[in-house]
């Protein structure tokens, strides 16, 4: 098993002190504190950050042995509407590209949509356009468990086979598995 950490879990945003310095640092600091050796970052750590700042965080993890394995969005994307929905797909193609300029596998996503047919349909045609430049960039789009539709184990395993393909999947949360009874 090789162990890796989930940046969120220190609860940092942008602009505020970190235990590693500026965020190219972290692949180090993470490597040589933690003995880690994989990262899965937040979006929002990335903000302000231009593609050399992309570009100098992924040959630091390179380096250090400690890559970017997934890129997490962890607040929910706004698919509960068709008007509302254009945004978070072009959020979704931003992270994929960012995704691909870090040298991350994995882009995962929450998503908020009513738990209904409609909202399901919808939400799987969204998400079948984005698959085409997930695929394209040999990513792979994980969704993260968020109330609403996929928050529900079951309907969100019908969303994962709706949209279908080898390059999309669910990202687990230990606190979402005891919420619905699954440890």
């Amino acid at each position: 098993m090789i162990p890796t950490i989930s940046v969120a879990a220190f609860g940092l945003e942008p602009g505020i002190d970190t235990p590693f310095g500026a965020l190219q640092e972290l692949p180090s600091w993470a490597a040589r504190e933690l003995e880690v050796r994989g990262m899965n970052v937040p979006a929002t750590m990335l903000a302000g950050a231009t593609g050399r700042d992309f570009e100098h965080l992924r040959d630091q993890a390179d380096r250090f042995g400690c890559p970017v394995l997934v890129l997490e969005q962890r607040l929910a994307l706004d698919l509960s509407s068709t008007e509302a929905s254009t945004g978070s797909a072009e959020r979704m193609h931003a992270l994929a590209a960012a995704a691909v300029r870090l040298g991350a596998s994995h882009v995962s996503v929450a998503l908020n949509a009513d738990n209904d047919e409609a909202s399901l349909e919808r939400v799987a045609s969204i998400l079948r356009e984005v698959m085409a430049e997930v695929e394209q960039h040999e990513l792979t789009l994980m969704i993260l468990p968020h109330e609403g539709l996929t928050d529900d184990p079951e309907r969100l395993m019908a969303l994962v086979k709706l949209v279908g393909g080898f390059r999309i999947g669910i990202q687990p949360s230990i606190k979402h598995a005891i919420a619905h009874g699954g440890l």
